[in-house]
């Protein structure tokens, strides 16, 4: 189904989305993400958004995503498809939260250790 869909590099979503309403454990993803790589292309530029109303299925599809390299543009959520809202709004928002926490936490564990470090540095020059 992924070579029909994508028969060639030019057949890709021009928006660069690649949708699975009912994602699952992602196994269509797996599928898009070989075929795109058999095009010689990256599946790094594309965005990926997979919604299941099973959290275990969607919690599937996010290991998956590690696994199977899909890159850093995922956005997986749990929800129902059927309905109006989808909630990639909301996915959207909590991965900016998360993504903003991360490397809120990140910059203060390298303050941490670039301190650690100057002390090191400073106790070595004075036993010197």
């Amino acid at each position: 189904m992924a070579q029909m869909t994508y028969p060639s590099a030019d057949s890709l979503p021009t928006d660069g989305w690649i949708v699975d309403p009912c994602v699952g454990s992602g196994g269509m993803f797996r599928a898009a993400v070989q075929r795109i790589r058999d095009l010689g292309l990256n599946p790094h530029d594309c965005n990926w958004f997979g919604i299941d109303i099973d959290p275990i299925a969607a919690a599937c599809t996010a290991v998956n995503a590690i696994v199977w390299d899909l890159g850093p543009k995922v956005v997986i959520a749990q929800g129902n498809s059927l309905t109006s809202d989808w909630g990639l709004e909301s996915a959207l928002r909590e991965r900016q939260s998360i993504i903003e926490h991360r490397n809120q936490v990140v910059g203060q564990a390298n303050m941490i250790a670039a301190i650690r470090r100057a002390e090191r540095l400073l106790r070595l020059h004075l036993a010197a």
